[in-house]
């Protein structure tokens, strides 16, 4: 007991000592999270988002088979235009590809012929 008092006594607190050894400058324990944080609420929502985002994307992804069966049976194209127009709808917005199985043939046509002319193969 009269060691601990001794130490006590010649115990003198520098810069780096808490006076008060449980009390951190945030208030918060270190393994709970702050509630209502916007932030970390915001950020949350965000991966969410991304995460429906990417679940919609593989969706939509399309086969090579489909596009090009679809294509080939669009009038007056070239071979070589079948071949442009399968390669610029799976490489672009797979809503393109949707749209033109909607379309009426000579609609088709059009669509595919300007679908090149729009692109840079």
């Amino acid at each position: 007991m009269e060691v601990k008092q001794a130490n006590d006594e010649n115990f003198i607190p520098n810069s780096h000592t808490s006076t008060h050894p449980s009390t951190s400058t945030s208030g918060l324990h270190p393994n709970k999270k702050a509630k209502n944080d916007p932030l970390a609420q915001a950020i949350g929502e965000a991966a969410d988002s991304r995460k429906e985002f990417s679940a919609s994307e593989m969706k939509l992804q399309l086969r090579g088979e489909e596009v090009l069966a679809v294509v080939s049976k669009i009038p007056n194209l070239s071979r070589l235009q079948v071949l442009k127009a399968v390669h610029i709808l799976l490489n672009t917005n797979p809503e393109e590809f949707f749209l033109l199985k909607y379309l009426l043939d000579d609609e088709k046509t059009e669509w595919i012929l300007l679908l090149i002319s729009q692109s840079w193969i």
